[in-house]
């Protein structure tokens, strides 16, 4: 059986971020758009390509050394319309989902709840 040996370079191109980066990330999502909006699927293809952003937009914030404690990814931004949502969570992810969900207002918080509610407070 063999080995594995992994070696993290800090200044390869994966872990660094190029003075242009920002600009690099707008110019991509600004063609990928023009191209989506020509195809035949543009629908499913859009929404596809909007989860692949938030993803690279999250890479982006890591990479720009944003403190992103407190935070957490909320996984069904953008995928949900006019639902009712029970979230389950008062502690920091609860929170921060709760905050997503609310600034979407494409859904409604049915219900928040948590066993242990009164343990956060």
């Amino acid at each position: 059986m063999g080995g594995y040996h992994w070696c993290a370079n800090n200044g390869s191109i994966t872990r660094s971020v190029h003075k242009d980066y920002l600009l690099n990330e707008h110019l991509y999502y600004q063609t990928m758009l023009k191209m989506i909006d020509e195809h035949p699927f543009k629908e499913h293809l859009l929404k596809a390509f909007n989860e692949s952003m938030r993803s690279r937009l999250f890479m982006a914030v890591r990479l720009l050394g944003i403190d992103t404690s407190g935070f957490w990814y909320y996984p069904y931004y953008g995928r949900l319309e006019n639902a009712r949502i029970i979230l389950y969570g008062a502690g920091e992810v609860g929170k921060s989902y709760y905050e997503s969900i609310s600034r979407e207002k494409k859904n409604v918080i049915a219900a928040w709840v948590d066993r242990d509610f009164m343990a956060e407070c």
